[in-house]
């Protein structure tokens, strides 16, 4: 009998664990879409990451506030994006969009019809049309680093299991393409497929 109840107390705390987790994600999306300027500009403003277990953003230490992430949709950028890489014949910008249960920093490619978000996710590049946000600021920089090297002012684009993700590029096929930092590479959506560079730039705050 006493085996018996540890077992059933042991699947109802994997019940609702899995129930938290999967709210805490939920909120994450919520708080992404969410047309609240509080989530929108205030907390990206701050340079705050989303902890999916506490289901609450907190700051990054030291982040200023000379930059913001600014909701797009349908193609839409604003006019002041900060240009963060370059294909032949046209600039890329840096983004960031809701994908798997994580916010995934990446590039966003203003086309002749409109501009779409492009990360690198599982081996993919995955391409968000409807909702992304945009980065517009000033007083940042690139530094030169590798094999997943982050300096202590590096800019957070995103996060993922309630750890950071950092805005990074990495040449590859003439062009510099903005992505965010995994392990020890920069990693960035290219032609459907994601790819992986241990040498690369990390965007940093050059005023912290």
């Amino acid at each position: 009998m006493r085996i018996k109840s540890i077992l059933k107390l042991s699947f109802l705390f994997i019940g609702i664990m899995g129930s938290f987790n999967a709210f805490a994600k939920k909120n994450l999306a919520d708080d992404f879409y969410d047309q609240d300027p509080d989530i929108l500009h205030k907390a990206p403003t701050l340079g705050w990451y989303y902890d999916d277990y506490q289901d609450k953003y907190y700051p990054f230490p030291k982040q200023l506030r000379d930059y913001r992430w600014i909701m797009g949709r349908n193609g839409w950028m604003p006019n002041d994006a900060f240009v963060g890489g370059f294909e032949p014949n046209r600039q890329l910008y840096i983004c960031q969009a809701y994908y798997m249960d994580g916010v995934h920093p990446g590039k966003f490619i203003d086309g002749l019809t409109g501009g779409t978000c492009h990360i690198g996710y599982g081996g993919q590049e995955i391409v968000i049309h409807d909702r992304y946000r945009i980065l517009v600021g000033r007083g940042l920089g690139w530094m030169y680093a590798a094999n997943g090297y982050v300096p202590r002012n590096a800019v957070v684009g995103g996060s993922e299991d309630g750890h950071p993700l950092y805005v990074c590029r990495a040449n590859y096929s003439g062009g510099k393409h903005p992505g965010k930092i995994i392990g020890k590479h920069c990693m960035f959506g290219y032609a459907g497929v994601e790819i992986m560079q241990s040498y690369y730039e990390v965007l940093i705050n050059l005023q912290q």
